[in-house]
């Protein structure tokens, strides 16, 4: 007994010892990867005649709302939102607005409902209600893509409204009503809108940006040109049943599972189901100046708020001294100088600003504004009474050609403020071989002017038969050069080499379309070489005889083209108020490798067919990085 009693007690301790190693022995089942599943609402799904100030869902388990604002559409939607709740295992959806009457009421639920222990999502989730005596039953479904790019829009509201014919002007359409049904793109631009009543409609895609599911000039918009009509059709498929492979019956060989049987069923298909809405942001033009900035005593610099064809015109609100112009490519950052010194020692310059927007209407008309550019005199004075001590208050720091200039480019030199003289024969550009500097010959230099009203420069630039085996120098004397100021320039000098044609590549891009529509629109269309990244490095105007892209740095790149409808060499959005679609574009679906010193002769034949298919998929891989 003794003994008996000893093994079992060491039986025991070995017991809890077990018991209390966590490292060892079961831990726990499978990981749960099942997403919950209802098991009852209230009012039941697609009930009749009901008005629910709430619905009620009970699931198989604890739930949470991941992203409920970015998956959950309610359909149609409403101006007063409907407060979506979870706790335990119910899901409440509480409505703070009048239900219409006779109207059938969906919510999706996305992939917002999830377990709450493991996240797993209950994807594709809905539920519906009628407030009249049926449930409408109908879909529709497509893609939105981004019309300018081509890729998926996500998170793009998709509305229906009934037919109308002068929505732009009266309050029946996407500015000034919610649509009668809604739904949302997912993260491939596809949408589907349920529980459609049987008929016809206009169709939208909106980016939503203020919540209020109306249309505001600024957001992205798309629309399709006709309106579509509802239809379905049931069609018979055959699903195959698959079962365990029985060794005696089927074989020792193959698979471990075998077909049972082909069964039959009936489905209901639902049109249109290839719906393609190109969305993009007409930016409404509220042109003004928004900040005026005064950093040298000599300069005020004026910002616009938005991008212009026109230059604004500027000028002194008071006097008649002269001033310069210099503006950025987008005419919305104007740089002012004053050449007059008078003027310069004025501690308040105020200026008139005159532009072009749009009015309400639509309608292009003038404004002016009068700016005011404060500089501190006193400080002023200081710095000039520092820069005359230093010996430098007179001098002005040229910016020269330096370390390469392409073979078929020209050297450039420039200055910190327009130039008002720019003296020839006081600039040398010299070139050696072997180490002996020898003047080149027939040199050009072609002053740029700094805009079209004064004769002033912003820039210089050189011109000679470029030799890859030699080295050159440009050598500019003192007092060559005087700015707007009254500044000149001390003598100053740079040494560069020339970049070879033999280390670019050029290429040939024929554009033959297979449709006889997009053929036709060829003269007005652009080509863009671009990065693997969606930037544009080149852009040209399509030539019949091959467009060419010359002295491309190697690497990878990708074709796109754009019909400018408009002629303003630039790519423009659809405008919903003018009912102008943006303009079309297109992709090459392959890239193309280009090498030093090779010449590429592309063919491309874009299509009409394949617009949600045809943009490279490294290019929509790398907007994702």
């Amino acid at each position: 007994m003794g003994k008996t009693r000893i093994v079992w007690l060491a039986v025991a301790a070995q017991l809890l010892m077990a018991c209390a190693n966590k490292g060892t022995g079961p831990q726990g089942g499978p990981q749960d990867v099942a997403a919950p599943r209802e098991r009852t609402c209230s009012p039941t799904r697609n009930a009749t005649n009901v008005h629910p100030k709430r619905v009620e869902l009970w699931f198989d388990e604890n739930i949470q709302l991941k992203d409920a604002q970015k998956n959950i559409v309610v359909s149609p939607p409403q101006e007063i939102a409907p407060v979506i709740t979870a706790n335990g295992k119910k899901l409440t959806v509480e409505f703070n607005d009048t239900l219409r009457e006779n109207t059938t009421y969906s919510i999706d639920f996305g992939n917002a409902v999830c377990d709450l222990n493991e996240g797993n999502a209950l994807k594709g989730y809905t539920y519906a209600f009628s407030t009249g005596a049926s449930i409408d039953s109908m879909e529709m479904s497509g893609t939105v893509l981004n019309a300018q790019t081509l890729s998926p829009m996500e998170g793009m509201i998709v509305g229906l409204y009934e037919p109308f014919d002068t929505a732009r002007q009266d309050s029946v359409g996407p500015r000034y009503r919610m649509p009668a049904r809604i739904a949302r793109s997912d993260e491939n631009g596809k949408f589907t809108i349920r529980n459609v009543k049987e008929g016809r409609y206009e169709v939208f895609a909106l980016k939503d940006a203020n919540g209020d599911y109306l249309y505001t000039e600024g957001e992205m918009f798309g629309w399709l040109d006709s309106s579509v009509t509802t239809r379905s059709e049931q069609v018979t498929v055959n699903d195959t049943v698959w079962r365990k492979r029985d060794s005696e019956k089927d074989g020792a060989e193959g698979d471990s599972m075998v077909v049972d049987s082909i069964v039959q069923r009936t489905e209901t298909l639902f049109y249109p189901n290839d719906l393609l809405l190109l969305a993009s942001m007409n930016k409404p033009s509220r042109q003004r100046v928004v900040k005026t900035t005064r950093p040298m005593a000599n300069r005020v610099d004026i910002y616009m708020q938005e991008t212009s064809e026109t230059a604004p015109r500027i000028a002194l609100a008071e006097g008649d001294g002269q001033l310069m112009t210099t503006y950025n490519t987008g005419k919305d950052s104007i740089k002012v100088w004053i050449a007059d010194s008078a003027t310069q020692w004025t501690e308040v310059v105020a200026l008139t600003v005159t532009y072009e927007r749009q009015d309400s209407t639509g309608s292009t008309v003038t404004e002016t504004d009068t700016v005011k550019a404060r500089y501190n005199i006193k400080n002023l004075r200081r710095q000039v009474e520092k820069e005359r001590e230093s010996a430098k208050g007179n001098s002005v720091q040229l910016t020269l050609p330096k370390n390469k200039v392409q073979e078929w480019e020209t050297a450039v030199i420039t200055a910190p403020a327009p130039m008002t003289r720019f003296d020839t024969e006081k600039v040398h550009l010299l070139a050696t071989a072997d180490s002996v500097w020898k003047a080149v010959d027939s040199v050009s230099f072609i002053l740029m002017p700094a805009d079209t009203t004064n004769s002033a420069y912003a820039k210089v630039n050189l011109r000679a038969d470029w030799k890859q085996d030699m080295k050159y120098r440009v050598e500019v004397d003192s007092d060559a050069v005087t700015t707007i100021d009254g500044k000149v320039n001390s003598r100053q000098q740079s040494e560069w080499v020339i970049d070879g044609k033999e280390n670019y590549a050029n290429l040939v891009v024929f554009v033959i379309p297979e449709d006889e529509a997009l053929t036709e629109q060829l003269e007005k269309a652009r080509l863009q070489l671009l990065s693997d990244h969606d930037d544009v490095v080149s852009e040209l105007p399509y030539e019949k005889d091959g467009t060419r892209f010359e002295y491309v740095q190697p690497d990878t790149y990708f074709l796109r083209m754009y019909v400018d409808e408009n002629g303003d060499e630039r790519y423009t959005p659809g405008d919903w108020m003018l009912n102008r679609q943006a303009e079309a574009t297109y992709y090459m679906k392959e890239g193309m490798k280009l090498r030093a010193n090779w010449d590429v002769e592309q063919e491309w034949n874009p299509s009409l067919k394949d617009i949600e298919t045809m943009k490279p998929k490294v290019l929509l891989e790398n907007e994702k990085d």
